[in-house]
């Protein structure tokens, strides 16, 4: 959690720098920002940056409001950016000058080097600074913080003093009179970094400093004073204040600070007068106990009778804190309000806001009630009628009128499941009903937001999928066509004839006095469709363009410019459809039904990837597919018409991470679509480079082995309806996946077990089992041809191979040769579980059996699940084993690992969120949950302290 700047200033008062450190990390590079923009000189800037957190840190105790730290440091620079301007520094006498012969010529070969790539930054700086002098001073001020200081609008407002709405307006107004010179600024931005260790430099020179201590200020003589005091007091007044002040001496802003040792989030400090010097080194943490440190003194019978070493072992308090990523995940709908706030809707973690334009994402739930008491906040859509927002979080209706922070609930019917669309004509409030199973929706309509009224005269029963209005007539899409209601109609008309029969409406857009709609015709070759209507509906033309997709999934307008998403692509019109022109150059995967158009150049759309895209006609249940709905996707942002698109997911972490692996200096997140990797930890989180045609694929796992990263896909080929698939391996240099190819296509990949230089792999829909080793030009089909059959799951061990399917059915197949034989073993199933050997006793981890000790080579074995608090199975979601440690996760959301001493499980607390996946990495546990990757700290940290 984010201190705040009053929290902070008060903890570096108390002599904690690191607390200040926050600050500096916090603001820098907004007031480098700022001073550049003022004196125009980036390196300059630096040295005035430094300046004023400098003067800040000495002038600390003076600022009375600590909540004004960031105006006051905003004073402090532009202060010092004056003085730097009325002293003109002298210029710098440049290397060129000087006789090459006085210069050694490698150095000097390589300051040109050196000189030339600065003159490239320069140049780009330049370039940003003249589109910036466009703008009036008080837009170039919020869009310098806002691009180059990398600040949210909150924190502008506070560093400027104004009003968020106004930074936002400012940031908007700027934004507008660029128009399409701003992409320039964007990618341009690199040439603005600072310094990776401008934080160190600041605090070291701070290191040297003290705070200055305010004058005391109190009233000279209380109200009661007696008579006698008070001519005592005016004697010594008057013997003199010169002898006075000899008593109280300033701080001396010379004097060097005391030192202090500070580890994680304890505290060490040692009172005695001598000098330290500190060894730090990490170590193995001890589960049971949570202290604030330990003290262990060792003896040292070599050294000086005047030494001595401590070591002094600390260990903070262990909590689960989420990691930057990966972003993303099931967005089912994006909303722009009035004051160009964005906000997005998911499938199952609420609502998330942003208010820099999408650059970052922050969780927006505060009011809003889970649906039936579960984790599950499903949001479908969001309007707004004057100051208020509405969202429908199923299956509930709420308020918000502070522009998306917090929320209402509004009394709704019972009987209501999911609100599809909310509608505003006059006084009254409308909201189509769509229930999430086949059952019946219906419109509802109210004058107080209390009591509600149905209005369906007409509609037939029909399940209502998408809800406008134009004018005043309301428009309703169906399942079966699109109906109209006008203000001085008593009942809904159908408004497509001659039948709406098998016409399945998508979506709606309404662009003055055009009304667009969007529908999936079933005879028409099951293609998707959009009409124009300029006479709400009585009368269509269709306008859609060529070489689309079967879906029509958005609609968005903005001026007289019309976007559509389109069977994975976005499309743009800027003659209300006449003509259309692709824009998504393939950025966009699978593009979904949030579309958001915010102006002509500028729109937002969500991919969506929460429809199954593997499925089978069969009447045998037991032949479905096992691949189940991700729910991942992402938002993609382009500020030029469509020309580019970038990702704009920071912040929102909703994507299921079912995976974990640890490779290298990186770990890796699976979530079933993609996969990224973070080298620092969590704090940031890049995607690996996507197959074509990803969203057509659905990845069965990733696998390390010998230092290279292996993943295994499958996808339906909807050209001849069969399952195919191959394998894949992670080119890390490139960043991308590549297929290992040979000259059979491969089917549909479910399962995949590596030994050696050999791959194992199951298959979907009793395609079968198949066998591939480096060196091969083919995969080798061994068996397990049979309909329905998924192999889930494969072990091999010395001679034998093991295969599980879908419905726990495990087959063996001896020495390699056919033919598989059902396994009938008891104990077959300890073959897919994890096994490690310790001091001549075999351990056994699964999620089937939880933890289980064999001291007979395995023909016995003993539970070991005490301290879990049950002893079933099935409890266990996760489990993990890092050298001698052992890890799991179950139903309840608790992490637990092994303690070898008191042979228990002793718990690391639990999440909020389902955990899907465990992984070890760097003295941190890593849980892959329903939303993210969360870590804990699972080693102390040791300070061996020489006192002399």
């Amino acid at each position: 959690m984010n201190k705040k700047d009053a929290e902070l200033i008060q903890q570096t008062l108390d002599g904690d720098q690191s607390a200040f450190s926050t600050l500096v990390e916090k603001y820098q590079k907004g007031v480098h920002a700022l001073v550049w923009q003022k004196i125009g000189d980036f390196h300059i800037a630096q040295e005035i940056t430094q300046d004023a957190f400098l003067r800040a840190y000495q002038k600390l105790r003076t600022l009375k409001n600590h909540k004004s730290f960031s105006g006051w440091l905003y004073v402090i620079a532009t202060r010092l950016c004056y003085e730097w301007l009325r002293k003109k520094r002298l210029p710098i006498l440049s290397i060129e000058s000087i006789d090459n012969s006085e210069v050694d010529q490698m150095a000097y070969e390589q300051y040109l080097e050196k000189e030339r790539e600065d003159d490239a930054k320069d140049k780009q700086r330049e370039l940003v600074r003249d589109l910036l002098k466009k703008l009036p001073e008080s837009e170039r001020t919020v869009m310098t913080l806002h691009y180059l200081g990398e600040m949210k609008c909150e924190t502008i407002s506070e560093f400027l003093g104004v009003s968020p709405n106004t930074v936002r307006s400012r940031l908007s107004r700027a934004r507008n009179r660029l128009k399409k010179e701003e992409y320039l600024i964007q990618n341009n931005l690199n040439s603005f970094k600072l310094p990776i260790n401008m934080t160190e430099i600041i605090m070291k020179n701070i290191a040297q400093l003290k705070p200055t201590t305010p004058p005391i200020t109190k009233p000279l003589f209380p109200w009661a004073v007696s008579t006698t005091s008070a001519i005592l007091a005016i004697m010594l007044m008057g013997i003199g204040v010169e002898n006075h002040l000899r008593f109280q001496q300033p701080y001396s802003l010379d004097t060097t600070s005391e030192s202090m040792i500070e580890i994680v989030d304890s505290q060490l400090v040692l009172d005695v007068p001598t000098q330290l010097t500190t060894r730090k080194q990490i170590g193995p943490t001890g589960i049971s106990s949570i202290n604030n440190g330990t003290v262990h003194e060792q003896n040292n019978t070599e050294s000086a009778a005047d030494e001595k070493t401590v070591t002094v072992s600390i260990e903070s308090k262990r909590e689960w804190r989420q990691t930057n990523g990966p972003s993303g995940g099931n967005i089912n709908t994006l909303f722009a309000t009035t004051e160009g706030i964005l906000l997005a809707g998911t499938g199952f973690h609420g609502i998330f806001r942003s208010t820099d334009f999408g650059d970052t994402w922050t969780s927006a739930n505060t009011g809003l009630s889970a649906m039936n008491n579960s984790q599950s906040l499903h949001v479908k859509t969001f309007a707004q009628n004057e100051d208020t927002i509405y969202a429908s979080v199923r299956p509930s209706l709420y308020a918000s009128t502070d522009s998306g922070k917090t929320w209402s609930l509004v009394p709704t019917p019972t009987q209501i499941d999911t609100i599809s669309g909310i509608v505003f004509v006059g006084n009254l409030i409308y909201i189509s009903v769509h229930p999430e199973g086949r059952g019946i929706g219906g419109i509802w309509y109210s004058d107080d937001e209390k009591s509600w009224m149905q209005l369906n005269e007409g509609l037939k029963d029909l399940r209502i999928r998408k809800f406008a209005k134009i004018g005043t007539t309301l428009v309703v899409g169906t399942e079966n066509g699109a109906f109209r209601k006008k203000a001085t109609d008593n009942s809904w008309y159908p408004i497509m004839q001659p039948s709406s029969t098998g016409i399945r409406v998508d979506s709606i857009a309404v662009m003055d006095n055009l009304l667009y709609i969007g529908i999936y015709n079933e005879k028409n070759n099951n293609s998707g469709e959009i009409l124009r209507s300029d006479d709400e509906g009585d009368s269509w033309t269709l306008i859609s363009p060529k070489d689309r997709g079967s879906t029509i999934k958005g609609l968005a307008v903005s001026g007289s410019t019309l976007y559509a998403s389109i069977g994975g692509s976005v499309f743009r019109s800027d003659d209300r459809g006449d003509s259309w022109m692709p824009v998504n150059k393939g950025i966009i995967d699978k593009a979904g039904s949030g579309l958001v158009a915010i102006n002509p150049d500028t729109v937002f759309v969500n991919t969506n990837h929460q429809i199954p895209w593997l499925h089978i006609t069969n009447s045998d249940l037991s032949a479905m597919t096992v691949f189940d709905q991700t729910g991942e996707g992402s938002i993609f942002r382009t500020t030029n018409g469509g020309i580019s698109w970038t990702e704009a997911n920071t912040g929102i972490m909703t994507t299921s991470v079912v995976d974990l692996e640890v490779l290298g200096d990186r770990i890796y997140a699976f979530t079933g679509n993609r996969i990224f990797y973070s080298a620092n930890g969590g704090q940031t989180w890049r995607r690996i480079e996507d197959i074509h045609e990803p969203f057509l694929y659905r990845f069965s796992g990733i696998t390390t082995l010998n230092g290279n990263l292996y993943i295994g896909a499958a996808r339906y080929d909807r050209s001849n309806g069969e399952y195919v698939g191959g394998v894949f391996h992670l080119d890390e240099k490139n960043n991308a996946l590549i297929e290992i190819k040979t000259n059979r296509d491969m089917n549909a990949i479910v399962s995949m077990y590596i030994v050696g230089t050999t791959f194992y792999v199951g298959t979907t829909h009793g395609q079968g089992f198949f066998l591939w080793n480096k060196g091969w030009d083919s995969w080798l089909n061994i068996g397990l041809v049979d309909q329905g059959i998924d192999i889930m799951e494969i072990t091999v061990s010395e001679s034998n191979v093991y295969a599980r399917t879908q419905h726990g059915k495990i087959y063996i197949l001896k020495n390699h040769e056919e033919p598989w034989e059902l396994n009938k073993e008891a104990n077959v199933h300890r073959r897919f579980a994890q096994s490690i050997k310790i001091d001549n006793k075999l351990y056994t981890l699964s999620k089937r059996e939880g933890l289980i000790r064999s001291v007979d080579d395995g023909n016995s074995w003993t539970k070991l699940n005490v301290g879990i608090g049950f002893e079933d199975h099935e409890k266990i979601t996760a489990v993990e084993i890092d050298g001698t440690d052992f890890y799991l996760s179950t139903t309840q959301n608790e992490i637990y690992k092994w303690n070898h001493i008191d042979e228990l499980w002793e718990k690391l607390g639990s999440l909020s969120l389902p955990v899907q996946s465990l992984a070890v990495k760097d003295g941190f546990l890593y849980a892959g949950t329903g939303a993210g990757v969360h870590r804990i700290q699972i080693t102390t940290e040791t300070v061996s302290v020489d006192i002399k």
